[in-house]
């Protein structure tokens, strides 16, 4: 009897630790998942902030800056005179503008090339131009024109030999006394088949790309090569050929032989410089080319300005006194208000010293100050036309009678010239 009620009492305790089992893995269970979810739901919200904390800032994009433009470089050269603004990283020495008259030269013609230097740190001691050649690099140094020699306009030119239609790179390049030097670097190219006169012989290859050939006299090719373009027009009054050959591109390029063929060039002022390089076949208007000064440097004024003043040793129209290469200067402008007549996209004054008209009496009374604007009327040379006191040194004489003293008289009035 007592052991069935001790295994009942047995039986009873393990059902009961059995359900006590199940009801603590349970809620353990529900603990986890809930915790889970607890997690979970942080994640998802934004984390606080104490106010005496400063927030974290956002990240930061780095911006990166294209390089610096350090010089000018086209695929293929611009016909005429040619003027670029050049953008470089500071440096010294530092090219700021380059003037290229022609950039589309022919073999035999003059280029002059003008840059304008500048350098905060040294005076400069020498800019030179490597110009590209068929042969090599040709050195032509340029020499200083005016300005300082920290802040100046450098200058040289060259008769183009030993190229063909290629585009080359002409590199500038500047040293200062301290060692340091700076580049610019451009291109040119001599396209076209040099004709210039009425008659023209060719002894190269070339190309024609718009309107060339003699301006109503003979074209020669002698040992060279003519080829005509899409759309241009090869034209003369006769046509020998020695040796080399005459093609086409394609139909549409026009090679017209006609006793009669002219081709001309626009010049309104008739200064013998176009103003442009376009040049027209068999025109009704304009001025034959052959009568052309240059057919690349072209005129920064080709207007009649109906006012005639004196250069060239005679009277002409303002406008036709303005081109490049005039070496006059002038107290009047042009005709619209510049004083460029060079053509060199400046006003150069031709008076620019400072002076001042002291006189001394050494038994004789003689002059012995400086002659230029004088000092006591203006504070700087005048501006272009313009007309003040100018010390000349002739105004020094003596005064007072009984008691002389040697003295200045007023200073004549002056215009300065320009051009």
């Amino acid at each position: 009897m007592f052991f069935k009620k001790t295994f009942k009492f047995f039986f009873l305790a393990i059902i009961f630790f059995i359900f006590a089992c199940s009801l603590y893995l349970d809620k353990t269970n529900l603990n986890k998942t809930n915790l889970s979810k607890t997690n979970k739901t942080a994640c998802k919200q934004p984390a606080k902030i104490n106010k005496f904390q400063t927030p974290a800032s956002p990240p930061i994009t780095p911006t990166i800056s294209p390089p610096a433009v350090l010089s000018k470089r086209k695929s293929a050269a611009v016909p005429g005179r040619q003027t670029y603004s050049i953008m470089t990283a500071h440096r010294s020495p530092n090219f700021t503008k380059a003037i290229i008259d022609p950039e589309d030269v022919k073999v035999g013609q003059r280029q002059t090339m003008t840059v304008y230097v500048s350098d905060d740190k040294a005076s400069i001691t020498e800019v030179i131009a490597e110009i590209e050649t068929d042969n090599g690099i040709f050195k032509q140094p340029l020499t200083f024109k005016s300005g300082t020699n920290r802040d100046g306009v450098w200058e040289g030119s060259w008769i183009v030999k030993d190229t063909h239609d290629t585009t080359y790179v002409t590199v500038f390049k500047a040293k200062n006394t301290v060692g340091e030097s700076g580049e610019a670097r451009i291109s040119w190219t001599d396209p076209g088949c040099s004709c210039t006169g009425q008659a023209c012989t060719v002894s190269t290859t070339c190309t024609v790309s718009g309107v060339d050939g003699a301006d109503g006299g003979t074209l020669t090719i002698s040992g060279g090569g003519i080829t005509v373009a899409s759309a241009a027009t090869l034209i003369a009054g006769a046509l020998v050929v020695s040796g080399g050959y005459l093609v086409k591109n394609d139909d549409s390029g026009i090679v017209n032989i006609l006793s009669t063929n002219t081709i001309c060039m626009t010049d309104a002022d008739s200064d013998n410089y176009p103003a442009n390089t376009t040049q027209i076949a068999n025109c009704t208007s304009g001025r034959r080319r052959y009568l052309m000064t240059s057919i690349t440097s072209t005129d920064c004024y080709d207007v009649l300005t109906g006012v005639n003043i004196g250069c060239d040793g005679t009277t002409k129209d303002k406008g036709a006194c303005a081109y490049p290469g005039q070496d006059e200067w002038f107290t009047v402008n042009r005709g619209d208000s510049s004083f460029d007549y060079n053509c060199d996209t400046s006003e150069t004054k031709e008076f620019n010293n400072m002076g001042n008209n002291d006189c001394c009496c050494d038994g004789n009374c003689v002059f012995t100050g400086s002659t230029g604007w004088d000092s006591q009327v203006v504070g700087s040379p005048p501006a272009c036309g313009v007309q003040t006191n100018y010390v000349d040194g002739s105004g020094c004489h003596m005064t007072g009678g009984d008691d002389p003293t040697c003295t200045g008289s007023p200073t004549p009035l002056k215009y300065q010239e320009c051009h």
